[in-house]
């Protein structure tokens, strides 16, 4: 009977010492509870208001159940990853100017950072700086409706600023052994009728320094608008691929369309091994160039048609190198100085099979940050 006893009381400290691997919330204090305490699995039940932010402990996961949302208070960010964070089936909001999702800076590792079907409005920013030097980043199915980025920090180079994304992963260490992983299945960034007012996608590293590697990357719609109409050299983009950064596999599998001045489609600066064009890419506004090409592309297939319209707005201009490229879609554009296949670095191998129309004539456009006379051609080759 003694021995019975003594079980049984250890059997209750035991359970009172454990924390809880899994807890449900629905209401604010039991989830400000729950991300204060032990629990491993938070899961969300309903929608959730007013709230502050929040930053989630080493190793904690938040799980929606049904339509699960999270609502954040004027002037407030989102929720804040630490290291090891999964956050799946959640609809999240705050102001379009803030972050919904973003990362705490005092772990020397993000460690592995899991979204997966996710809805947010704000943007969804990981930075390597301080004691971060390392993530794994895996994006699936996730959506941002709306991110305004115009207060945002920016990246400045060839003459102009590129602004950053509704989703922006961006390496800020000097040392060059700093590595974030990243892999995104399925992003989709804006709507035609409520385009964002940002980047779409922003991958960077630092020169010489932290570098962005991406294993692979399949976008879904992203739909931006330019940043502002009466300043030049302000870029958005719907894909933004920067300094020390690499993508493995790039695929583009829904369109993207941008829309007003400097809102370009696809813009690399760093390297990519595979990038495919599926589905079309379409910009409407001055100097809005459909794809660009500053870094290094190994192989680039052309499976959709390019449409531009605006005056500069080129279809597709190449000031890198790309080793093979292939173009089996037509090349569109209007306007004055819109050439629509321009080189003016290096393509080892061509292959065209689509038609390449122009419909403009001359005018002064931006190019690598200062503005030139150009024709509105179909084709520009200055072989290298």
């Amino acid at each position: 009977m003694k021995n019975i006893f003594y079980v049984t009381c250890f059997s209750f400290l035991l359970s009172l010492s454990t924390p809880a691997v899994s807890l449900t919330v629905s209401n604010r204090a039991a989830l400000l509870d729950a991300v204060g305490s032990q629990v491993q699995t938070i899961e969300i039940q309903g929608s959730i208001k007013n709230l502050d932010s929040f930053t989630l402990k080493p190793g904690q996961a938040l799980i929606g159940i049904g339509h699960a949302k999270l609502t954040f208070n004027i002037n407030q960010d989102g929720l804040r990853l630490s290291k090891n964070n999964t956050i799946k089936n959640i609809s999240i909001i705050v102001e379009p100017t803030k972050k919904a999702i973003s990362n705490v800076t005092t772990h020397a590792s993000l460690g592995n950072i899991y979204l997966d079907h996710l809805t947010v409005t704000g943007q969804i920013q990981f930075l390597a700086k301080d004691a971060v030097q390392d993530a794994n980043i895996d994006v699936r199915h996730v959506v941002i409706t709306q991110f305004d980025s115009r207060f945002s920090s920016t990246i400045s180079k060839y003459g102009i600023q590129a602004f950053q994304g509704a989703m922006t992963i961006w390496n800020q260490q000097h040392n060059p052994n700093s590595k974030m992983n990243v892999a995104i299945q399925g992003l989709t960034v804006g709507a035609v009728r409520a385009p964002s007012q940002s980047s779409g996608l922003f991958l960077a590293g630092t020169i010489q320094g932290g570098q962005v590697h991406a294993v692979s990357i399949k976008t879904d719609r992203i739909v931006i608008r330019g940043i502002d109409k009466k300043r030049d050299k302000l870029l958005a983009s719907g894909i933004f691929n920067l300094n020390n950064s690499t993508i493995d596999t790039l695929d583009i599998n829904q369109p993207i369309m941008t829309q007003d001045d400097y809102a370009l489609g696809f813009d690399n600066w760093g390297n990519i091994q595979s990038f495919r064009l599926n589905e079309t890419i379409e910009t409407t506004g001055k100097n809005s160039n459909a794809m660009v090409n500053l870094g290094n592309i190994s192989t680039a297939i052309i499976d959709a048609p390019i449409f531009t319209k605006g005056l500069g707005a080129r279809g597709f201009s190449n000031y890198g190198v790309i080793h093979k490229a292939t173009i089996n879609k037509n090349i569109t554009t209007y306007g004055n100085g819109a050439i629509g296949l321009q080189n003016l670095g290096s393509i080892k191998h061509l292959v065209i099979s689509g038609i390449i129309r122009t419909h403009g004539g001359q005018a002064k456009v931006l190019q690598l940050g200062k503005f030139k006379l150009l024709n509105a051609d179909a084709i520009e080759f200055v072989s290298h």
